[in-house]
């Protein structure tokens, strides 16, 4: 995730399908970015929240509640994810997430939502 992954409407509907689906993810995110008050991503503010009031996720069954509820439980997760430097660029970045995703697998360190979710 970068500085605005949790703003654009259709990242949002795809974190809150995944959280209602119980589908695994690996949250990777860079240093840029910009984690939301609580506030924020209450269910009665989460328009405010996002970026393009345009898009209607609920006429496509996401709701207000499943976005916030979902965006609770990624932030809860956050800490066990992978963190990009910012150092890195290109293949270079890749390859190293890469890298770190394999290793944790062997490990059974695996930085997965799943893990930490009910």
């Amino acid at each position: 995730m970068t500085k605005d992954t949790l703003r654009r409407p259709w990242c949002a509907g795809e974190i809150a399908v995944t959280h209602l689906t119980h589908q695994r993810c690996t949250v990777v995110y860079t240093i840029a970015l910009a984690r939301p008050a609580t506030r924020e991503i209450e269910a009665s503010g989460i328009r405010l929240y996002l970026a393009n009031l345009d898009v209607s996720l609920p006429e496509n069954g996401v709701t207000d509640q499943f976005i916030a509820d979902a965006f609770l439980w990624l932030l809860d997760v956050l800490s066990s994810g992978l963190r990009l430097s910012g150092e890195i660029g290109g293949r270079g970045k890749f390859r190293l997430l890469v890298d770190e995703v394999l290793r944790a697998k062997r490990t059974h360190d695996v930085h997965s939502c799943s893990k930490l979710k009910p």
